[in-house]
C-alpha cells in the first residue's frame, strides 16, 4: 500500500510540474504571438457556389 501511495504521489507531483511548465510556456508564447498576429495576412474565405450546374442536375 505504501508503494502504491508513493507512486501516486510521484505521478501527481510530476503532473503538476509539467502543468506549471506548460502554462508558463504558453503565457510567454501568447505575449510574443500577439505582436506577430498583427502582421499576419488575412485568410480569404470563398463563398459557396450553390447555383452550380452540378447541383442542379442532382436535383
Amino acid at each position: 500500500m505504501t508503494i502504491f501511495l508513493t507512486l501516486v504521489l510521484i505521478l501527481v507531483v510530476l503532473n503538476i510540474s509539467i502543468l506549471i511548465a506548460s502554462i508558463s510556456f504558453i503565457g510567454k508564447q501568447m505575449f510574443s504571438s500577439s505582436k506577430d498576429s498583427a502582421d499576419a495576412s488575412l485568410t480569404k474565405i470563398y463563398p459557396i457556389d450553390l447555383n452550380s450546374s452540378i447541383y442542379k442536375k442532382a436535383i
